[in-house]
C-alpha cells in the first residue's frame, strides 16, 4: 500500500496481516534507504517467517479436526474451545508422564512460559485473573464521571485521586502522623524524657486508636461477630490479638531470623525518620519493644480452634502488663499504628515497608501505583467499587450456568452422604439435613444495582480531608464504628451487604450462615467460561464449588448444625471414624517436602483446606458424569488426543498452575492454611480412583498409590 504524507513526499507502509497477528513497518523512504541490504533482508525475512508459523499452525489444527472427524470423534471447534485447546497446549509437559506427577504435567509447560517480575512475589492463574480484574476496575475508576454521579461513587474516586497524588503525599511529609501521634499521646521511643508515663493507660490509648482509625486489635483483639452458640445474635468477642509479624513463629525464632532482623530494622529506621539521631538510645529501646511482643507471642496459642476464645490469653497477658515498664507497653502500642501508616506517607516510608515485604516475600520493588490505589480503594469502598464493576461486566447467563453446577455438585454430595459406610443413621439423616440447607449465592446481589440501597451504607460518610492519610483513617474510623454499632442489631444471615463485593477473585464458605458465596470476579479465565466445554468448566468453578461444600463438612464446618450454631451433631463412635480419616489426611500431607524450600507442609494446619479439595474434586467430577447422563456427551477439544474425563483433570490442575518466589512460599508454608498449588493437584488426584482410571495409571505409580485417604 502506497500513500502520501502530509507534506507531498512519498511514504512506504508495509502491512503483513495474517490471523491476529500484524507486523507492520512505517517509514520514510530515508529510513529504508539507510538500511543495509542485509538489514532489508532479516526485516522482511522476519516478517514472512511468523507468517509461515502461523499458517503452519492454522493448517496443522485444521488437519487434525478434519482428521478426528474422519475417525468419528467429535470435535468442538467454537472460538472458545480453540482458546482453551491453545491455552492447555501451551501447558502441558508431555515429557512427563500424568502418571507420574500429574501437576508438572498439567502445568509444567505453563511455569517455562511465565516470568516473575520485580514487583510480584508469584505468578498464578488467581493473580493473573486479579490483575486482568484491576484493569477493568482502573477503566472504570477513571473514566469520566457523569454529572449526576451519586455521592459514593465520587467519594471514591476523591480517594483514588489523593492516593495516586505523589507529588502532594511526598509535600505533606510525615506531618500527618506527627499530629496523630500527639493525639494518641506521643511515642515515647520519640518523646525520650517529655513523655509523662503517669499520663499513660494501656485501655484509654486503645479507645484513642479505635476512635483515630487505627486497630484496635493490639494485645487484646475486640470485635463484634455471632454468637457461635446462637448465631443469630451479635456479641461482643474478645480474643488473641495480631501481632506485626505475620506469625508467632518469627519473634519465637529470635534475633537470628531474617524476617525478624528486618522487622527490627523498620522499627529503627522509624524512629530515625521521626528524629531520633541517638543510635545507641534507639537501638535499646526498639529492643525492648521486641522483647516485650515476643513475650505476647509466647502467650498466644493459634493451635487451638478458631471457634474457642482463649481466656488463658487474657490472664497472661494481665500478668505481663503489671509486670512491664508502662514506656514499652506504650511504645509497643504506638509502634503498631505508626507500622500501619507505611503504605500512606511519602516515599522513603513505603521504601521502608518494601525493605520488610522484601524478606517476606521476595519482591524487590513497590507494585505500580494504580495497583496499590485499586487495591486500597477494594479495602475501603469495596462495595462502591463492585457496584460500579456489576454494572458495567457481568453476564447474567454465566449466573445462570453456575447455579445449575452448584445444583449437580450438591446433589452428588448429597448422594454420598447417603451412602457412606462409616455413618450411623443420626449423623447421616443430620448431614443431610445441613446440606440441604446450604445457601447459595453467585455472582452479586441485586441491591448493588439500586443506588438508594448502596447510598445507605456510605450515609454518614463524608470525605473532606485535604490529605490522603487523613481520609484513610476517617474512613477506618468509619467501618470501625459500623462494625461496633451491629452489637444490639440481629445477625441477619440473608443480608445483602456480605455478598457485596462480586468485584473478588475468591469463593466462600460461611458456617455460621452456612452458606456458599461465589463472587462475579471468579467466574471467568481459567475458572469459568460459557462457550466452552462443560468438562472445563467442572474442573475449573467446579472443583471450587467442591471445595466450599465440603467446607460445611471439614474439621471446623462439622462443629456447627445446619442452622449455623456451633453444636454438637456426631455420635462418638461416628465422630471417632470421622477423626481417623482425618488422620489419613493430614499424615499424607505432612509427609510432602516443598523441594525449593526444603520443608514439609504442616498437615494439621491445612487440615481443613486439603480435606476441602479432596471432597471438591471427586464432587466436581461425580457431578460432571451426572451431567453427561443428562444432557448427553459433550464434544472434544481440537489438537489434543485427551479424553473428556482427562480434559476434566487437567483443567483442574490448571486452575492452580503457579510460579513462586522460595521467599513467598516459605511465607505460605509457614503461616498459611492452604497446601502449595503442586499439593493441591497432587493430593486429591492420587487419592481419587477415578483420576487412576482416566490415565490407566498402574496401581502403586506416584498418582496411583496403593493406600488412598478419603473423608468425603
Amino acid at each position: 500500500m502506497i500513500k502520501a504524507n502530509e507534506n507531498g513526499t512519498n511514504g512506504s507502509v508495509i502491512v503483513v496481516d495474517t490471523l491476529d497477528f500484524s507486523c507492520n513497518v512505517v517509514s520514510k523512504p530515508q529510513w529504508w534507504r539507510r538500511r543495509t541490504p542485509l538489514e532489508r533482508f532479516l526485516i522482511i525475512a522476519f516478517c514472512l517467517l511468523i507468517v509461515c508459523v502461523l499458517i503452519t499452525i492454522l493448517i496443522t489444527i485444521i488437519l487434525l479436526v478434519n482428521y478426528e472427524k474422519r475417525i468419528g470423534k467429535n470435535i468442538c471447534i467454537s472460538p472458545g474451545c480453540v482458546t482453551s485447546a491453545s491455552n492447555i497446549i501451551q501447558s502441558l509437559d508431555t515429557s512427563v508422564s500424568p502418571c507420574d506427577d500429574f501437576y508438572q504435567y498439567a502445568c509444567g509447560n505453563w511455569i517455562k512460559r511465565k516470568y516473575i517480575s520485580e514487583d510480584q512475589t508469584g505468578v498464578t492463574e488467581f493473580g493473573i485473573l486479579r490483575d486482568n480484574l484491576n484493569k477493568q476496575l482502573r477503566s472504570l475508576i477513571e473514566r469520566k464521571p457523569p454529572k449526576d454521579e451519586p455521592s459514593f461513587f465520587r467519594m471514591m474516586r476523591m480517594m483514588y485521586r489523593q492516593c495516586m497524588d505523589l507529588i502532594s503525599i511526598e509535600k505533606e511529609n510525615v506531618k500527618p502522623l506527627r499530629k496523630y501521634l500527639r493525639q494518641l499521646g506521643g511515642w515515647p521511643l520519640v518523646e525520650k524524657d517529655v513523655w509523662n508515663e503517669t499520663d499513660f493507660d494501656w485501655i484509654e490509648t486503645l479507645v484513642k486508636m479505635k476512635k483515630l482509625g487505627y486497630s484496635h486489635n493490639i494485645l487484646i483483639s475486640i470485635s463484634v461477630l455471632p454468637d457461635i452458640k446462637d448465631s443469630e445474635k451479635n456479641i461482643i468477642h474478645i480474643d488473641q490479638p495480631s501481632l506485626g509479624t505475620p506469625n508467632r513463629k518469627y519473634l519465637l525464632k529470635g534475633m537470628n531470623d531474617s524476617v525478624l532482623k528486618a522487622y527490627r530494622k523498620v522499627m529503627i529506621e522509624s524512629g530515625a525518620f521521626l528524629g531520633v539521631k541517638n543510635r545507641t538510645y534507639l537501638e535499646n529501646e526498639v529492643n525492648k519493644i521486641i522483647a516485650f511482643e515476643t513475650k505476647l507471642a509466647e502467650s498466644i496459642d493459634h493451635s487451638e480452634l478458631v471457634i474457642v476464645r482463649v481466656p488463658s490469653y487474657l490472664s497472661q497477658l494481665e500478668s505481663l502488663l503489671l509486670e512491664e515498664d508502662k514506656r514499652v507497653i506504650a511504645n509497643y502500642m504506638i509502634w503498631r499504628a505508626v507500622f500501619s501508616s507505611l503504605g500512606q506517607l511519602d516515599t522513603k516510608w513505603r521504601h521502608l515497608a518494601e525493605s520488610y515485604d522484601r524478606v517476606l516475600s521476595g519482591r524487590s520493588i513497590e507494585k505500580p501505583r494504580h495497583d496499590t490505589c485499586i487495591r486500597k480503594l477494594m479495602n475501603r469502598f469495596g462495595i462502591a467499587l463492585s457496584a460500579m464493576y456489576i454494572r458495567d461486566k457481568f453476564d447474567e447467563e454465566s449466573r445462570e450456568k453456575a447455579y445449575e453446577m452448584v445444583d449437580y455438585i450438591k446433589r452428588k454430595f448429597l448422594n454420598i452422604l447417603k451412602s457412606v459406610n462409616w455413618m450411623d443413621e443420626k449423623t447421616r439423616q443430620r448431614a443431610i439435613e445441613k446440606a440441604q440447607s446450604i445457601r447459595t449465592q453467585i455472582g452479586y446481589s441485586k441491591e448493588l444495582l439500586n443506588n438508594t440501597k448502596v447510598a445507605e451504607i456510605y450515609q454518614n460518610l463524608t470525605l473532606d480531608a485535604k490529605t490522603y492519610f487523613e481520609t484513610v483513617q476517617k474512613i477506618r474510623r468509619f467501618w470501625t464504628e459500623k462494625e461496633l454499632s451491629k452489637l444490639r442489631e440481629p445477625y441477619l444471615k440473608n443480608d445483602w451487604k456480605r455478598f457485596a463485593k462480586p468485584a473478588t477473585i475468591n469463593a466462600f464458605y460461611n458456617a455460621l450462615e452456612n452458606s456458599i458465596k461465589f463472587p462475579a470476579g471468579i467466574l471467568q479465565g481459567v475458572f469459568f467460561a460459557k462457550d466452552r466445554p462443560n468438562y472445563l468448566n467442572y474442573g475449573g468453578i467446579g472443583y471450587i464449588i467442591g471445595h466450599e461444600i465440603t467446607h460445611g463438612f471439614d474439621d471446623k464446618g462439622r462443629q456447627f448444625d445446619k442452622n449455623g450454631n456451633n453444636e454438637n451433631w456426631w455420635e462418638t463412635e461416628t465422630d471417632k471414624k470421622f477423626k481417623q480419616r482425618v488422620t489419613c489426611i493430614i499424615e499424607q500431607y505432612g509427609n510432602y517436602t516443598v523441594d525449593e524450600i526444603n520443608e514439609n507442609i504442616n498437615g494439621v494446619n491445612t487440615q481443613g483446606e486439603n480435606i476441602a479439595d479432596n471432597g471438591g474434586l471427586k464432587h466436581a467430577f461425580l457431578a460432571y458424569k451426572d451431567y453427561v447422563k443428562d444432557k448427553g456427551e459433550e464434544p472434544l477439544l481440537p489438537g489434543l488426543s485427551l479424553t473428556q474425563e482427562q480434559l476434566f483433570f487437567v483443567s483442574a490442575a490448571n486452575v492452580w498452575c503457579a510460579k513462586i518466589r522460595p521467599q513467598s512460599l516459605k511465607l505460605r508454608v509457614q503461616t498459611g492454611v492452604h497446601s502449595p498449588p503442586r499439593f493441591r493437584v497432587i493430593g486429591p488426584m492420587s487419592n481419587m480412583h477415578e483420576f487412576s482410571e482416566a490415565f490407566n495409571c498402574p496401581p502403586g505409580s506416584r498418582m496411583n498409590p496403593i493406600d488412598k485417604c478419603e473423608v468425603w
